[in-house]
């Protein structure tokens, strides 16, 4: 099982929500993951995301208020240009 972390505000919406959409630098093959500060949690991998335009059809189960927001907060941990992943998370 691999382990996922969260900012705060991302780990409070996926305990109010129970599922969450974000991106991830590496391309996760695990279908268990474990969340710190949530517990065990099913993950699939969604598609590869090389804009913010695609990030419009999840946007509201990101925990962000909007793909532009969700895109700056994304660059701060992933440099442009490198492979970004888009993930669904689900508590178990």
């Amino acid at each position: 099982m691999s382990e996922m972390r969260f900012l705060p505000k991302l780990c409070d919406f996926l305990k109010q929500h129970n599922t969450i959409y974000t991106v991830r630098q590496y391309k996760h093959t695990s279908v268990n993951t474990y969340v710190k500060g949530i517990g065990p949690c099913n993950c699939a991998l969604i598609r590869r995301i090389s804009n913010k335009d695609q990030l419009s059809n999840y946007v509201t189960q990101s925990g962000f208020a909007s793909a532009e927001h969700w895109w700056i907060a994304i660059c701060k941990f992933i440099p442009v240009g490198s492979d970004m992943w888009l993930f669904k998370v689900v508590v178990k």
